[in-house]
């Protein structure tokens, strides 16, 4: 709990590089925990990381579906990118 909060605080304050470094640690050491996951993927957001924003927010919807800032957030990505044709 305490290196989400510090995440959160480091985003509030502008430093989205560490929030990301301590949310990402946090996913790490418990991948199913919501509040890092939904601030990776406002870091991820921030840097315009589409990619891995979609995968926080997808991640933090699985495991609860009710959260409303993954939901927020999925819904301004819009869907994903369509797959390349495969031209072997």
């Amino acid at each position: 709990g305490a290196r989400t909060g510090l995440g959160y605080v480091a985003l509030r304050q502008d430093r989205t590089d560490e929030a990301r470094q301590l949310f990402q640690g946090v996913v790490t050491d418990a991948p199913r925990s919501v509040d890092a996951l939904v601030g990776l993927g406002i870091a991820a957001w921030r840097t315009d990381d589409r990619e891995t924003a979609r995968d926080a927010f997808t991640r933090a919807q699985q495991i609860d579906p009710a959260n409303a800032d993954a939901r927020d957030f999925l819904a301004r990505l819009g869907p994903p990118p369509a797959a390349a044709p495969w031209t072997g």
